[in-house]
């Protein structure tokens, strides 16, 4: 499944955080519009949700941070250099030296940040979480 486990944070429209096992219907979530831009969306329910299942996820580590997801995510990034073309690809596609389109944490903005190493682990949790605009951030 393309999916983030238990213990990953979303950022709530107030500036607080909660990982996803804790998030509720009707909680409003840093998301991505459609042009790219931070926005906070109404979070409406699970298009996949198991709390105990364990499964082998990433862990993309830039300079100012980390993130945990599932091989088969799909993330926007650039290769290689930072004026390449931009597109979404699989997790498992990206490697150090790419640059990931990301948000720092206690920041509701998104930045380019390069990739500087990338490890394997398994995780507690499958949560693929549906919002109003459709993604979460």
């Amino acid at each position: 499944p393309d999916c983030f486990p238990a213990t990953s944070n979303v950022m709530l429209e107030d500036g607080t955080t909660k990982t996803l096992e804790d998030v509720v219907l009707g909680d409003w979530l840093l998301a991505m519009s459609s042009d790219g831009n931070p926005t906070f969306s109404k979070f409406i329910g699970w298009l996949h949700k198991d709390q105990n299942q364990r499964q082998m996820f990433l862990k993309i580590f830039t300079a100012k941070g980390s993130i945990k997801l599932s091989p088969h995510h799909l993330m926007l990034k650039k290769s290689l250099e930072q004026n390449a073309n931009t597109h979404f690809d699989f997790a498992k596609n990206v490697h150090p030296g790419d640059y990931i389109y990301t948000k720092p944490q206690n920041n509701t903005g998104f930045t380019w940040e390069k990739v500087t190493s990338i490890k394997s682990w398994f995780g507690r949790g499958i949560f693929a979480p549906l919002t109003e605009e459709g993604t979460v951030v």
